[in-house]
């Protein structure tokens, strides 16, 4: 018997075997009034802000708004009736050649109340690093889609079938300089959510 065998049949003698748990049930969670003031809430604690919005006019007027200084500046879009791409981006394009948009507007899936995190389903950018090049980040979600807890949000995005994508909550940020807070550092500055409905 060679030495790894011996060592493998030790190991083996000794283990024990491995518990299985339950998960835990959680209960079903509960907001009192509007789940939009508690995303707002949320986002704001994540550096970001949340409009609530009934139509794409008020989605326009609204990053008309945030955005006075948009002018011509490059902007990538999913959501054309909110705010159309200005220019010719291409997935084909290599990625030290695309340029970086001012800002980037993209729809969401859901929106979970604790943490603000919005879920951006993968198949719905033909250009996934325009989530973080870009130096301002729109979020377009519907109020139905606001999920109390992560744990519902994985459930229901489970369901759906999405398996591939990103939760964004609010701008870019990173502490580990110095333990400082940095805003925008490796992604958007700013980010702003238009929950519609």
């Amino acid at each position: 018997m060679s030495a790894k065998e011996t060592i493998l049949k030790a190991i083996r003698a000794n283990a024990r075997p491995i518990k299985t748990h339950q998960r835990p049930v959680l209960p079903e969670a509960h907001y009192i009034g509007d789940p939009f003031d508690t995303f707002a809430q949320s986002i704001i604690a994540c550096g970001g802000k949340a409009v609530r919005v009934s139509s794409e006019a008020e989605m326009q007027s609204a990053i008309a708004e945030h955005y006075p200084d948009l002018g011509e500046q490059g902007v990538y879009s999913v959501c054309p009736e909110v705010l159309p791409s200005n220019r010719s981006w291409y997935a084909e394009t290599p990625a030290n050649e695309l340029e970086s948009p001012y800002l980037s507007v993209l729809r969401g899936t859901l929106g979970v109340l604790e943490n603000a995190a919005v879920w951006v389903d993968k198949a719905t950018l033909d250009i996934p690093a325009m989530a973080f090049w870009c130096e301002h980040l729109v979020l377009v979600i519907d109020h139905a889609s606001l999920t109390p807890r992560m744990a519902e949000a994985y459930r229901t995005l489970h369901a759906a079938g999405q398996h591939d994508g990103y939760f964004i909550a609010g701008p870019s940020k990173t502490a580990d300089i110095a333990q400082t807070l940095v805003m925008g550092a490796q992604g958007a500055r700013t980010c702003l959510v238009l929950v519609k409905g």
